[in-house]
């Protein structure tokens, strides 16, 4: 086999430009990611993709009949610490495993990272209460005070 390419002083984007193929240290990305809680797929893959690179801001998805699922880079109220390595993220919730597995990095910088999640169960979401859904949260530290 012989691969031939090129070397490019900036790196190239993935998903028409919006995403990094490696986020920054203080960035989080999910792209065509599965969240998994023990053996169960709760969100398949559907080619969903968000980006944040602010401490306040949080990666929210919703998932009908289990909630929404908040992430973030730093400590918000209602949120436990979980781990991110490379596209792989892991935490525990109500005694519960769940895995985050993403097409790219999820964080970057020093691998492991340390992420936090959580899950308000009893949230509807009223844009679409039978579909998920994936949004940014611009204000989640503020929120939490």
């Amino acid at each position: 086999m012989l691969l031939n390419g090129q070397v490019f002083d900036q790196q190239p984007k993935l998903a028409w430009g919006v995403y990094p193929l490696e986020p920054g240290a203080n960035e989080m990305v999910l792209t065509n990611f599965t969240l998994i809680r023990e053996k169960g797929v709760l969100s398949p893959p559907l080619g969903w993709g968000a980006m944040i690179d602010k401490k306040d801001q949080g990666i929210s998805l919703y998932v009908p009949g289990e909630g929404l699922f908040t992430f973030a880079l730093q400590p918000f109220q209602g949120a436990v610490k979980g781990e991110a390595s490379w596209s792989k993220a892991q935490f525990t919730i109500y005694g519960r495993e769940y895995w985050l597995l993403s097409g790219s990095p999820i964080t970057g910088g020093d691998q492991p990272h340390d992420i936090w999640v959580s899950l308000e169960a009893d949230y509807l979401d009223a844009k679409s209460p039978d579909r998920g859904r994936l949004f940014i949260r611009p204000d989640l530290l503020d929120a939490a005070h």
